[in-house]
C-alpha cells in the first residue's frame, strides 16, 4: 500500500475533515493534497499503484450494477481519464476499459477474473 500505519501523511488525511462552507470538490482536493505529502517506500508504490486502482474500481463496480451496465453502453467507444497527474489519463481508461471488456465476457457465459470478483464480493455494503 501507499502508507504504513505510522505514515503521518495517513493520520492526517484520516483526520481530516471539512472546514465550514467548505465545497465537496475543495475538500476532496485537499486531502488529496495531504496525500503528496508522504514518506512512502517509493519504488514499492510505483510497482503497485495500477493493481491497486484497478482492485479498487472492481470493488466499485462489484458494488454497484447501475455502474456496471453505465460502463457497458460505451460500446466500443475509447475510454480515457480525465486529465490528472502522473499517468492516470491513460491508465483510468485502460483500467475502465479492461473492467468494460471482462464484464462483456462475464455476460457471454464465460467468467472472467472480474466475474469471480464480482461473485465473491457481491455482498459487500
Amino acid at each position: 500500500m501507499k502508507y504504513t500505519s505510522k505514515d503521518d501523511a495517513r493520520k492526517k488525511m484520516l483526520e481530516a475533515t471539512p472546514y465550514a462552507g467548505e465545497s465537496d470538490s475543495s475538500y476532496g482536493n485537499r486531502v488529496w493534497r495531504l496525500g503528496q505529502q508522504h514518506d512512502i517506500s517509493t519504488r514499492k508504490w510505483e510497482s503497485q499503484k495500477v493493481q491497486i486502482m484497478y482492485s479498487i474500481n472492481c470493488a466499485k463496480y462489484a458494488q454497484n450494477p447501475d455502474l456496471q451496465q453505465e460502463l457497458l453502453t460505451t460500446g466500443k467507444l475509447e475510454i480515457t481519464g480525465a486529465p490528472s497527474t502522473w499517468q492516470w489519463s491513460y491508465w483510468n481508461g485502460w483500467i475502465q476499459t479492461q473492467i468494460r471488456e471482462e464484464l462483456r465476457t462475464d455476460l457471454g457465459g464465460s467468467k472472467s477474473a472480474l466475474g469471480s470478483y464480482f461473485l465473491e464480493h457481491a455482498s459487500l455494503p
